[in-house]
C-alpha cells in the first residue's frame, strides 16, 4: 500500500515543507538537549583557546600570529610567511611550521598542524571542555537523523510519483535543500561541552579589551579568541590579509585536520621530542 496515496503533488510538497521546517528546528533542539555538561575548567594557553573558539584553522592562525608577533616569522610580500628556523618557538606547534622551511602559505600551514590539532583536542576532551571523538560522532548522528528520515521519505514519494508519471522536480529541489541543511548541521556542529561553551563566553568577556588594542605578547590570545580581525590597524595586520587572501573558512566546525607530516621537533631548537 502506497503511503500518502491520497496526497496530490502540491499537498505532499506542502507536507514535506512543514516536515523540513520541523527537521531544521530539531537539528538545533537535539544537540541543545543532548550536549554533555562536561567539567568546568580552564583552557591552557592560546592554542587550546583557539581550538575552542574557532577550530583547527583558528589554531593555525594563532600559532602563526604568535610567531609573527615575536619576530620569528615575517610576511614575504605575497600573502605567505617565512619562519626564522633559528628562532626557538614557544610551542611544539610553532616548531611544526619551522620544519616546513622557506616560504609557505596557509594551506601548507593547515596541512602540517594536523597532529597538534588532535593532541589539543584530546587534552580538551580530558578536561571536559570538548567532546571526545565518539561522543561527538554520536551527537552529530542524532542531529542529522531528522534530515535522514526526511530524505528517505522524499525518496520514497519520488519513486512512487515517477512510477505513475508525476513530475518530481520540485520535490527533488526540496530534497536537495534537505541534504544541504544536513551537511551544514554535520559540519558546523560545535564539539564543545556546555562547560566549554561557558568558558569561552566568560573568557571573551574577560579579554574583550584585546579586540581593540592587543600588544605583541597578547596577539596570540587575541587571535585565538576573536580571529585575525583584531589585527587590523596593528603592525601585525599582514597576517589578517594573508588569511583573507587564502579564503580561510574561519574554522568552528569539525576541528579534525588531516596531515601527512607531524611529529615533535626533530632538528628544531628547543622543541623537544
Amino acid at each position: 500500500m502506497e503511503l500518502f496515496s491520497t496526497y496530490t503533488g502540491p499537498d505532499f510538497l506542502t507536507f514535506y515543507g512543514f516536515l523540513l521546517l520541523g527537521g531544521l528546528l530539531a537539528g538545533f533542539w537535539i544537540p541543545s538537549r543532548l550536549r554533555p555538561d562536561g567539567t568546568p575548567g580552564v583552557a591552557d594557553g592560546p592554542e587550546q583557546a583557539a581550538l575552542i573558539a574557532g577550530g583547527s584553522d583558528r589554531l593555525a592562525m594563532t600559532v602563526l600570529a604568535d610567531l609573527f608577533a615575536s619576530g620569528a616569522a615575517r610576511p614575504d610580500g605575497n600573502h605567505g610567511l617565512i619562519v626564522d628556523q633559528g628562532a626557538t618557538p614557544a610551542t611544539k606547534t610553532g616548531c611544526a611550521f619551522q620544519q616546513i622551511g622557506g616560504r609557505f602559505d596557509l594551506p601548507t600551514a593547515y596541512k602540517h598542524i594536523g597532529p597538534y590539532v588532535r593532541q589539543t583536542e584530546d587534552a580538551l576532551a580530558a578536561k571536559g571542555l570538548m567532546l571526545g571523538r565518539g561522543a561527538y560522532l554520536s551527537l552529530r548522528l542524532y542531529s542529522v537523523a531528522p534530515y535522514v528520515v526526511l530524505l528517505a521519505l522524499g525518496w520514497y514519494r519520488k519513486q512512487a510519483g515517477e512510477a505513475v508519471g508525476e513530475p518530481t522536480g520540485f520535490l527533488v529541489g526540496l530534497m536537495f535543500l534537505t541534504l544541504v541543511l544536513a551537511t551544514v548541521r554535520w559540519v558546523k556542529l560545535s564539539r564543545l561541552t556546555r562547560a566549554g561553551e561557558a568558558w569561552l563566553e566568560d573568557e571573551r568577556e574577560r579579554a574583550s579589551r584585546l579586540q581593540r588594542a592587543p600588544t605583541a605578547p597578547e596577539v596570540g590570545l587575541a587571535v585565538a579568541l576573536f580571529g585575525t580581525g583584531v589585527l587590523v590597524g596593528t603592525p601585525f595586520e599582514p597576517l589578517h590579509a594573508m588569511r583573507q587572501a587564502a579564503g580561510d573558512s574561519g574554522g568552528g566546525g569539525d576541528s579534525s585536520s588531516s596531515s601527512s607530516d607531524g611529529g615533535g621537533g626533530g632538528g628544531c631548537g628547543g622543541c623537544g621530542g
